[in-house]
């Protein structure tokens, strides 16, 4: 056999058994067949900052990871109070829903936590608020009830990982950007209302688009 003939077939048997091992130690990483994330489950899990948002109140979600890379969840916020220098004061009554598609990636270490996820969300709340009533000769302040609507969505960045060895407690962190849009009803305001000539330009309660920074930091349990 020639040398050239010879160091081919050399090369071509290395480099073929360095790929399998390659494969291999690729395949080592993975996660174990029928073990969670590998296998299909459900997550259920609590949002700790819809406690301390604005329009404030416990939240629940039940996520469904189908596979190593996809995952669907909705999440419903019941909204019972209020945390904004409001003076018109009361119980702001109201909800929330967020539906949201997941990408998990594999990350370096194959552990398939880290996501990018795509989420919708729709609020509505009842509240009280002050308005100024002009009676030409003196001026007046009430309180009126109104409903906020608002509706937008927003990319979403994060990580899921375990507390235990079982990998039954969830704990999640997450941030996004995106928009949303604002819409009051003013059915119920009552004649006669002052308005200012001037707004404020920083104010973010008012009606419109405005930016959508959704956060969370998440506990659950995997059923």
């Amino acid at each position: 056999m020639k040398p050239i003939y010879f160091c081919i077939i050399l090369l071509l048997s290395v480099s073929s058994w360095t790929y399998a091992q390659l494969r291999v130690a690729k395949a080592d990483k993975l996660p174990i067949e029928g073990v969670y994330p590998m296998e299909p489950a459900f997550i259920i899990s609590t949002n700790v900052f819809s406690l301390t948002e604005p329009d404030g109140g416990p939240s629940l979600a039940l996520e469904y990871r189908f596979n190593l890379h996809w995952s669907i969840l909705v999440e419903g916020t019941a909204i019972l109070y209020d945390l904004t220098e409001n003076e018109a004061g009361g119980s702001n009554k109201g909800y929330r829903i967020r539906p949201e598609a997941r990408y998990y990636f594999a990350g370096k270490h194959k552990t398939f936590r880290g996501f990018f996820g795509v989420e919708a969300s729709y609020k509505q709340v009842d509240f009280q608020e002050y308005v100024t009533l002009d009676h030409e000769n003196y001026y007046e302040r009430t309180a009126y009830s109104r409903r906020k609507k608002m509706g937008g969505g927003a990319f979403k960045i994060g990580f899921q990982t375990f507390f235990d060895k079982n990998r039954r407690i969830i704990f999640e962190l997450y941030g996004g950007a995106g928009f949303k849009y604002r819409h009051t009803d003013k059915k119920g305001m009552p004649e006669n209302v002052y308005v200012p000539r001037f707004k404020n330009p920083w104010r973010l309660d008012e009606d419109g688009l405005m930016p959508n920074i959704p956060m969370g930091v998440k506990i659950g349990y995997r059923l």
